[in-house]
């Protein structure tokens, strides 16, 4: 600010009279002498109306306007358009007037129409009557401080936008700690608001465990004035109360000096990150304790010294090793079988010469007392970044006892496929009449071909006496005891299923339609289901009585078969159980490894190859047993087929079949249970798949012949002998249709289609030229007399899944410790919160801890069952709310009736694939 000058004051202080003027003028003369030459400041003088009256080289300089171009011009050309509209020139000469003085600042023009911001003092300059005589204006150029205070401005918004759009938290506070600025991340965290935190309350949000941590590392940040840079992990409460794991991190912030004035800093969460390492720490835990006791031989080779480790199991499998022999590669070489040495050497150079990463190789070693041991090694080899091998590992696993086992399973199986086509034979040809009630009040009664013979009906006719009168009506005979007419309820088999007694030598005289008269001794029996009760009845009627005890035979036999395939399919289950959860985590964990992709896909197909297997065995055994209803609704052939297709996609895509579908323009409804005769189909297809070479044709057709719906599936592949062709439908039947049977199943597949189509009315054939020739399948079934839209048709094939996906906690019960493990690592995956217990007991005590959403508990346990351990559990009205789902094995109607009974809420089947487990779960809206 530049000062009045002095020569000027006695102007306005002591002159009087007429020689006021001159002295004035005299006075303003020397002002502009003394301001000439000023540079830095425009300093001019204004009249009472703001003409400019005097100009030095800085207003020249300043504004561009020389002298002669300026004086007598009104000062606002000096002033932006916007301004002299708003009238700002002559509101600045009222304040000066008014005040005295008027300082401003704003921006101004130059005489080339460029701005620049101005400091602008206005002075009003008054005689010593108080008189307004004129204006003082100096004005600056303060453009450069102008730009120096923008670009702070936008760098302090610069860094709210940078800081308001980081996923951290992000904070600046004073060097006592005090907080100056928190994003919105924070407060989101926190769940407070700006001006809620004052002074050091942030430290109330870090754990008490951590805050002394905290404030030691703070303080020595301070004392080195972050040289130590102030770096910790601590836990922090959010808004619901949860402590979550963050790293803060804060730097120092100083002034131009040098000087700390602030501090700033992030704090990002790394929460995984800590759950994430704490569990790879315990994975390499686990590792080194598998290393350990495991009962496979693990090895570690360096390919460029021949150093190798061995686990423990080494020794145990073939005694001590000499300290330093030992730990070279000649020892496993040297006790290789002779026959295997040579070609496992060689397998073992070639692997690491070649590209390979991963092999498979089965030999023989020698233990310590001479004799062989038939191993399988898996190998993984290591490489470096130019390919060469560096490294190999692998996996020995001992098969001598297992190899043992399957030819003693060999044999087994044989033995029980000898001894079922021995039993199918027995009925066929046996000449002993022996019928069978598949219901306990014996309204459907079916027989062998000796009884139907003996009775004088076609095969397949329900000769019940308790049947509907249609079938009533295709009765040829009336049952007599001593000439009297034998009442239904006393006759052997309904006597036997009614009252759940045996019944032996029933005398029995049937008069047919003809006249004709038999005498027959019967003998009728109770079929019982695995809870005690009766499920219908056997019996058997000869002309003489030598023969009843073939018929006793023939009964045991066939009960032991369905007890043995429904007990054989429950224990089948059980390993199959923790390797379906384990599929499912490895495939929803992913990998970018297309082997390992690979490796996982013929892993789930082979599992699910066998979880049919064992559905299909317990479906045949419970038709045998009359325990399967179906649940029969209107739909539409081409919908069965479609739903076919999609299932054996996989298996039809992974042999490159080309497959050819023909479905009819017009819906084909018919009255059937969609999830069996989906089986049908499905199970068709995958049987032409499997005797189909690779790159072979199978063809599927869906087509009206008159009132009947026709599926046929038709292939290329192996064909069917001609002696084969009447048994391809009996239970344990199968052609030798390859040298190996690299593709046989359990000859079970097309009985369960032949049951199923004839418990939906409809017959089943196959067609074949003969080996090499292909082979075709026609499926005929009933339609209805009317049609349904397509909507309706389909709507049985249709399920919806509704509920929320929530996190659970969830108590998995089960004796079988990998069973439980890999479920729990799947629901885990999935997001909820799990515990175990491999006993009742266990599960019970932990119930009261841990006060589980969902149980899902094991039916079949030693000790306190499933059952035992559900009936407690609802006998307490606090854990009543409590979602019991069992696991078993077994899947009857009896078994599911049993479980509700104990007060379980779901009866799921092993093993439990992912999607029945999702939906389960996401059922659960009112638990």
């Amino acid at each position: 600010m530049l000062a009045l000058p002095s020569e000027l004051r006695p102007v306005r202080e002591g002159l009087t009279g007429p020689p006021r003027e001159e002295a004035l003028r005299q006075s303003e003369e020397q002002f502009s002498h003394l301001v000439a030459g000023v540079t830095d400041y425009a300093i001019f003088l204004l009249d009472l109306h703001g003409h400019v009256r005097t100009w030095n080289i800085g207003a020249e300089r300043l504004k561009g306007y020389t002298a002669q171009e300026i004086i007598g011009q009104h000062f606002s050309r000096f002033y932006p358009e916007d301004a002299i509209e708003s009238a700002v020139p002559e509101k600045e000469l009222q304040l000066a007037q008014a005040e005295g003085r008027c300082e401003v600042e704003g921006w101004r023009l130059r005489k080339d129409g460029s701005r620049f911001w101005a400091n602008v003092v206005i002075t009003a300059m008054k005689d010593e009557a108080g008189k307004l005589r004129g204006f003082l204006k100096i004005t600056r150029d303060l453009t450069d401080r102008q730009k120096v205070e923008e670009a702070l401005r936008q760098s302090e918004e610069q860094f709210r936008s940078l800081a308001e759009g980081m996923p951290h938290c992000v904070w600046v506070c004073d060097n006592q700690g005090n907080m100056q600025y928190q994003n919105q991340v924070w407060y989101a965290y926190t769940g407070t608001m700006p001006g809620d935190v004052h002074g050091l309350d942030w430290l109330a949000f870090c754990h008490p465990d951590d805050r002394s941590h905290l404030m030691e590392e703070r303080a020595k940040a301070l004392e080195t004035d972050g040289l130590h840079v102030f770096d910790i992990e601590v836990r922090i409460r959010r808004h619901d109360g949860e402590y979550r794991w963050f790293r803060v991190t804060g730097l120092p912030i100083r002034d131009d000096k040098g000087v700390t004035i602030r501090w700033a800093g992030t704090c990002t969460e790394i929460n995984e990150q800590r759950r994430l390492v704490d569990a790879l720490r315990q994975s390499e835990e686990r590792l080194r304790l598998l290393a350990t006791a495991a009962n496979d031989g693990l090895w570690d080779l360096d390919i460029a010294t021949g150093r190798v480790w061995w686990n423990d199991a080494y020794d145990r499998w073939f005694g001590p090793r000499p300290p330093e022999t030992g730990k070279s590669i000649d020892w496993w070489a040297d006790r290789l079988h002779p026959e295997d040495s040579e070609r496992v050497l060689r397998w073992l150079r070639e692997a690491i010469a070649g590209e390979a990463t991963r092999w498979v190789e089965n030999y023989r070693l020698r233990r310590a007392d001479g004799s062989y041991a038939y191993v399988v090694d898996r190998v993984l080899v290591q490489r470096d970044r130019l390919g060469k091998a560096v490294r190999a590992v692998g996996s020995m696993l001992d098969l001598t006892d297992l190899k043992e086992a399957e030819e003693a399973l060999r044999e087994s199986e044989q033995r029980l496929r000898e001894r079922a086509d021995e039993l199918e034979t027995v009925l066929r040809a046996t000449p002993a009449a022996i019928w069978m009630s598949h219901d306990p009040q014996c309204h459907r009664i079916t027989g062998n071909p000796a009884s139907y013979e003996l009775l004088k009906m076609p095969e397949g006719t329900n000769p019940s006496a308790t049947a509907d009168p249609e079938d009533l009506a295709r009765r040829t005979y009336q049952e007599f005891r001593n000439g009297v007419p034998v009442p239904p309820h006393e006759l052997p088999m309904q006597l036997a299923a009614s009252k759940g007694v045996e019944v032996h030598n029933a005398e029995v005289t049937m008069v047919f339609k003809d006249g004709s008269l038999r005498h027959t001794y019967g003998n009728a029996v109770p079929l019982w289901n695995p809870d005690g009760s009766v499920r219908g009845s056997v019996g058997a009627s000869v002309d003489i009585t030598e023969l009843k005890q073939a018929e006793d035979k023939l009964k045991d036999a066939d009960r032991n078969k369905d007890e043995f395939l429904a007990m054989l399919a429950h224990e089948l289950r059980n390993p199959l159980a923790p390797i379906q959860s384990s599929l499912e985590l490895f495939r929803l964990a992913g990998s970018n490894d297309p082997k390992l992709e690979r490796a996982k896909a013929i892993m789930e197909r082979q599992v699910n190859h066998l979880v049919r297997l064992v559905d299909d065995l317990l479906d045949v055994s419970r038709i045998t047993r009359g325990q399967i209803t179906l649940q029969k609704a209107p739909v539409d052939l081409a919908t069965i087929v479609a739903n076919a297709v999609e299932s054996s996609r996989p298996l039809i895509d992974a042999r490159r079949h080309d497959l050819q579908i023909s479905l009819p323009s017009e819906a084909l409804p018919f009255d059937g249970d969609p999830t069996r005769l989906t089986q049908v189909v499905v199970n068709l297809l995958s049987n032409s798949s499997k005797y189909t070479p690779e790159g072979g044709h199978i063809s599927i057709e869906a087509r009206s012949d008159g009132n009947q719906a026709v599926i046929a599936v038709k292939d290329d592949g192996m064909g069917i002998a001609p002696d084969m062709l009447p048994k391809v439908f009996n239970l344990f039947s199968q052609a030798e249709r390859s040298l190996d049977r690299s593709q046989g199943g359990l000859g079970i597949g097309l009985t369960l289609v032949h049951r199923l189509v004839a418990l939906h009315g409809g017959t089943v054939t196959v067609n074949s030229a003969g080996l090499g020739q292909g082979s075709e399948f026609v499926v005929r079934l009933p339609l209805l007399a009317g049609r349904v839209s397509d909507e309706t048709a389909g709507a049985s094939n249709r399920q919806k899944a509704e509920g929320t996906s929530l996190t659970r906690r969830i108590l998995v019960v089960d004796d079988m410790p990998e069973v439980a493990e890999s479920l729990a690592m799947l629901l885990e995956y999935l997001g909820h919160v799990v515990r175990m217990a491999h006993d009742g007991q266990t599960a019970l005590q932990l119930i009261e801890e841990f006060r589980p959403d969902v149980i899902l508990l094991d039916i079949g346990m030693p000790g306190m069952d499933g059952y035992a351990v559900a009936r407690q559990i609802r006998a307490q009205p606090s854990l009543r709310g409590i979602y019991l789902a069992a696991l078993s094995g077994y899947g009857t109607e009896s078994d599911r009736e049993r479980s509700r009974e104990a007060g379980f809420d779901a009866h799921l089947l092993k093993p439990v694939k992912l999607a029945t487990l999702e939906r389960t779960l996401a059922s659960l809206t009112g638990h």
